[in-house]
């Protein structure tokens, strides 16, 4: 499914391998304004401000790493690294 040309999901890993049924059904349930597959495209947009890394632990580093170097706000789950 695809609304105003995107995909969102709460959270994308670097490797991330998301059902557009998933995607879908997210978005059904909480009314997105837009949506992402690729998270070095959400970091891209001008629009959003602000990162949550909530994902895998093993994850945290490299996604903060890379939404710092974007220029976003990050609030990042513990355990950092």
């Amino acid at each position: 499914m695809r609304l105003a040309g995107r995909h969102v999901t709460p959270s994308c890993t670097p490797s991330a391998i998301l059902a557009d049924d998933l995607v879908a059904l997210m978005a059904a349930i909480h009314h997105p304004r837009v949506t992402y597959l690729d998270y070095d495209e959400m970091l891209a947009d001008p629009q959003v401000e602000a990162v949550i890394v909530a994902t895998a632990d093993q994850f945290h580093v490299a996604m903060t790493a890379r939404a710092l170097a974007a220029g976003k706000h990050v609030l990042v789950e513990k355990p950092l690294g």
